[in-house]
């Protein structure tokens, strides 16, 4: 009997010294004052002292602050182990200097967004966003969890409990009940009404959807926003999938227009998607370095100088380029077809090769796009491999080209054109601005020292850009003779952050300027722009306007001849009847849509831009 109690004993926490239980605590309390940090940067000065970073999107309040001390409070009392706590709260710490960093970096907290970013990388752009900068953050994460297994390991020798008592029943034991049940029956009856739904139900319920329409202030604070993050991820993925099932079976009735060839010809139609290209790196558009030769030489280019992309990350700025939707507003998104459905209507053959890694696993709007094609294809299916470059995509240009069995092609070429990083989105021969950024070698695209380097490799892609253009148009041309016509269409996603203003970065994803200003220009073969001197006037005309994404939808669909009962005139390019955008509704990705040319300079880290963008001295 007394060896059975010497082994209970041994296997059961000792008892804690008075010593003990006041440092243990102190350490819990220590624990949770670093959780609830975040909640102390959203109020602003003095509390962002540590990480000044740039401004704060939006703004904490106190009470919340209160509310996830209170949670927090919650769940010590209601599992009263204080190391069951602190194992239960230990992956919050682990993402805490995630956080931080993010906020500081970004101007505002994570949010759902962003967790669908992160589904559609891989390693490899992950580790050229995150730079040397970001290791470091992910090894303070990995401390941080140790250290909190660590805290838990001790707290559970010990044997450190909240004692027993009134307090701990009604913060451990009624409060939990009165949270709890409540919550518990409206799921349940959200899932009741859910089955009983006609799919007509259902899509009207998507498409009100808005990722980000929880209550903002719980929304962005911490901890208890991370799994109110990752639920308004999955409900808006769940909206998707139903939004996409309903659009899949719809269509325009489209049919050729007055700009059609009376006659029928070879009709080959380019989209090229380019991957953050600014505007003002362009040679064409007044940037001193010789970055665009072939588009310089180009006859009958058209680029639009002042053109906004609906926001600066790939997710949700490629969308809008082939459809009506606008950035998230509740009520505006519309459930329908992308052009590509329209093209396919009036007789084309639609293609869409990538050398980005493909979409779709998580139902996001590209893959609702390409989904549309009549053929997809990836040049790099495992990811973000090195070692691939667009021109990759030139024997799959000339495949389909040598088709002569179809007269009407549209072509999407989605390229991975200046995604970081740079020097990878090049071979060697193309390296003429030195010194670059290695293609071998780590780089920190958070270290200003790097400007020069980092500078010299973008400005290296977009001459690489150039050349896979140019190689296109030449094959345009050619496969269209003097009897066909041709055009292509370049539109980058977004732009690009390379250390402009304060910003402090080369990068993109947050407000800043440059992210929303890219590159966008139209190219018509030889015979295009002379049977359609009219609309190539008018697009000249438009291409000095403020313009934006909007536009895409419609001018597609002008410039090839391709009526549909929702064209809007006033929306095209080329139809004459263009006038400046008054309104340009951006993505800024800080939880809610603002206006570019009014809200976002208050957020701007670039700051107003003087004249054309300058290389690094």
């Amino acid at each position: 009997m007394n060896k059975n109690n010497a082994q209970n004993a041994a296997a059961s926490p000792r008892l804690a010294s008075a010593a003990q239980r006041r440092l243990g605590w102190l350490l819990v309390g220590g624990f949770v004052a670093l959780l609830m940090y975040p909640n102390l940067y959203l109020l602003g000065e003095p509390w962002n002292w540590a990480l000044p970073g740039h401004k704060i999107i939006g703004s904490g309040r106190v009470h919340v602050l209160f509310v996830n001390l209170l949670l927090v409070a919650m769940l010590v009392a209601a599992v009263r182990r204080a190391w069951i706590a602190i194992a239960v709260l230990s992956p919050f710490m682990t993402l805490l200097p995630l956080e931080l960093f993010y906020m500081s970096q970004f101007g505002t907290p994570t949010h759902a967004a962003l967790l669908g970013v992160i589904s559609d990388t891989d390693r490899t752009e992950a580790m050229s966003w995150l730079g040397t900068t970001g290791v470091i953050v992910l090894g303070l994460a990995a401390l941080a969890l140790l250290a909190s297994w660590a805290l838990a390991a001790w707290l559970r020798r010990i044997g450190l409990c909240w004692p027993a008592g009134r307090v701990r029943t009604v913060l451990g034991v009624w409060l939990p009940l009165l949270v709890g049940v409540p919550l518990a029956v409206a799921l349940a009856v959200s899932e009741v009404r859910d089955a009983w739904r006609t799919d007509q139900q259902k899509l009207d319920r998507a498409v009100a959807y808005r990722m980000g329409g929880l209550p903002r202030a719980m929304l962005i604070s911490y901890p208890a926003g991370i799994p109110l993050r990752i639920a308004d991820f999955y409900a808006y993925q769940d909206a998707m999938r139903v939004i996409r099932q309903h659009v899949n079976g719809m269509g325009f009735g489209a049919r050729r227009s007055a700009q059609a060839p009376v006659q029928p010809v070879r009709e080959v139609y380019v989209l090229v998607v380019g991957e953050s290209l600014r505007a003002d790196h362009l040679q064409i558009n007044g940037y001193p370095r010789d970055t665009t030769p072939h588009l310089a030489q180009a006859s009958n280019l058209v680029s639009l100088r002042d053109f906004v992309s609906a926001a600066s990350v790939t997710r949700q700025a490629v969308p809008p380029l082939f459809t009506r939707r606008l950035p998230q507003v509740e009520g505006l998104f519309k459930p329908e077809p992308s052009v590509l459905k329209a093209f396919k209507e009036a007789g084309f053959k639609t293609y869409w090769f990538t050398t980005q890694a493909p979409f779709g696993k998580d139902d996001a709007g590209i893959s609702m796009v390409l989904a549309q094609a009549d053929e997809v294809r990836s040049v790099s299916p495992e990811g973000w491999r090195p070692g691939v470059y667009d021109g990759d995509l030139l024997p799959w240009v000339d495949e389909v080209l040598a088709r002569q069995d179809e007269p009407r092609q549209l072509i999407v070429l989605h390229t991975r054109g200046s995604h970081a990083q740079y020097s990878l989105r090049y071979p060697p021969e193309f390296e003429k601005f030195r010194p670059a950024a290695p293609a071998g070698e780590a780089v920190d695209p958070w270290d200003p020292a790097q400007l020069s380097t980092l500078h010299n490799a973008y400005d290296n892609s977009v001459l690489y850009t150039d050349w896979f253009v140019s190689q296109v148009m030449q094959r345009v041309e050619h496969t269209t003779g003097q009897a066909g016509q041709g055009w292509l269409m370049f539109v980058s996603d977004h732009g690009e952050t390379l250390f402009d203003g304060t910003c402090g970065r080369a990068s993109h994803g947050f407000p800043s300027r440059p992210n929303f200003l890219p590159a966008a220009f139209f190219w018509p073969t030889a015979n295009y722009a002379h049977r359609h001197d009219g609309q190539m006037q008018a697009l000249r005309a438009a291409s000095v306007l403020r313009t934006d994404y909007r536009v895409m939808f419609h001018s597609l669909l002008d410039l090839a001849g391709i009526a549909v009962p929702v064209y809007d005139p006033a929306l095209s390019l080329s139809s004459g009847l263009y006038r400046a955008a008054t309104e340009r509704l951006i993505d800024p990705s800080t939880g809610s849509i603002i206006d570019f040319d009014r809200e976002l300079p208050a957020l701007d880290c670039a700051g107003p831009q003087q004249g054309p963008a300058r290389p690094p001295h």
